[in-house]
């Protein structure tokens, strides 16, 4: 660097002849910028513009977004409503059907056993009609046994 101290070097004066080149390409350079300046500026405006822009776009985008949400969320609980409403609904329907099916059931065997039961009656008749015809010293055994029989039924409650 100059001599003395640092923070003196611009005390010296400049050369006297200085070198055209340097202020030949130092000119240039300024000119260049020159040109390019107003080039520059308007790229910079064009993306503050684009910025501010999409910016107020994306405010629009989030307000109508909150807005939908909001909407979705509503339809939502109103869906959930109806299927529990639905789910009640169709739950007290099959509380309902319960005494009916019971009652049905009952019905059902209780005409079962009133069938059954002149059924049994005249076989229990046509039974006593056959021991009593087999009442022949020849076929006494064969008797016994279905003597024994209707009393088993009778203990068993068949009756």
């Amino acid at each position: 660097m100059f001599e003395g101290d640092v923070g003196t070097w611009w005390r010296h004066p400049l050369p006297k002849d200085p070198d055209r080149s340097h202020l030949a390409d130092a000119i240039h350079l300024i000119d260049l910028a020159d040109e390019e300046l107003p080039v520059a500026r308007a790229a910079v405006e064009q993306a503050k513009a684009a910025a501010v822009t999409a910016r107020t776009e994306l405010d629009k985008h989030q307000q109508w977004l909150g807005q939908h949400q909001e909407l979705y969320t509503e339809a939502i609980k109103g869906c959930e409503r109806r299927l529990r409403r639905q789910a009640l609904i169709t739950a007290c329907k099959q509380t309902a059907w319960v005494p009916f099916q019971l009652l049905t059931t009952a019905c059902g065997g209780l005409f079962n056993a009133a069938l059954a039961y002149p059924r049994r009656r005249s076989l229990r008749a046509k039974l006593k009609d056959r021991i009593q015809e087999l009442d022949h010293p020849s076929e006494l055994k064969f008797a016994q046994q279905l003597q024994e029989r209707i009393q088993a039924m009778d203990r068993r409650g068949l009756r």
